[in-house]
């Protein structure tokens, strides 16, 4: 039987800064995903949250552009329910994004409503297996639109589940290796749009 730690919050604000890196060795380019966050903990269990992505990419004369990517506004229960007998936990959070990209836009996002479910069930002291579903409603102003490719339908629903251990091989270490599984139902646009109903 495995006793999952009580959460504890350092401090009524926190944030996270992300930088990944791509070295394109045929070209020599340099590029990064990159990634915050800022954290208002309304209690030790809830926590409102700002995120934003934004890239770097190597411009013709060698410096770097920037660009935005969406951003988030996020609520979340860790803990919501807790069984103390063993260890299982169920938390949640709701989402919306923030088409701040100008890819989104293009498109007419409005918005992505999602909220999470994740099951956490412990196996021993340093594994446990969990169960996340993720359903997304996409709000467009239309039903598609016409890309660079040709005419791209919208995305109006999406279900994602997330099955596998979580195990934890030192304080600060932790080995992740999910199976991810998703499907899409996307608008009645056009007749030869990409992925059309």
């Amino acid at each position: 039987r495995s006793q999952t730690p009580k959460v504890t919050v350092p401090a009524s604000f926190t944030g996270l800064f992300e930088v990944r890196p791509t070295w394109g060795t045929q070209k020599g380019n340099f590029s990064t995903e990159n990634f915050f966050e800022f954290n208002w903990w309304v209690k030790p269990t809830q926590r409102f949250t700002f995120g934003e992505t934004f890239f770097t990419q190597p411009a013709a004369n060698r410096t770097q552009n920037l660009s935005a990517g969406d951003g988030f506004i996020r609520y979340q229960f860790r803990e919501l329910i807790r069984n103390e007998r063993t260890g299982l936990t169920l938390s949640t959070e709701v989402r919306a994004n923030l088409p701040i990209s100008r890819r989104s836009q293009e498109a007419g996002l409005i918005t992505a409503l999602r909220s999470t479910a994740l099951l956490a069930v412990p196996i021993t002291p340093s594994v446990r297996f969990e169960f996340r579903e993720t359903p997304i409603f996409y709000i467009y102003k239309e039903a598609g639109h016409q890309g660079s490719t040709g005419a791209i339908s919208h995305p109006i629903f999406e279900n994602r589940v997330s099955i596998g251990p979580v195990i934890t091989i030192s304080e600060t270490l932790t080995l992740i290796a999910p199976l991810n599984l998703s499907l899409t139902k996307f608008q009645n646009y056009k007749s030869d749009a990409s992925h059309n109903n």
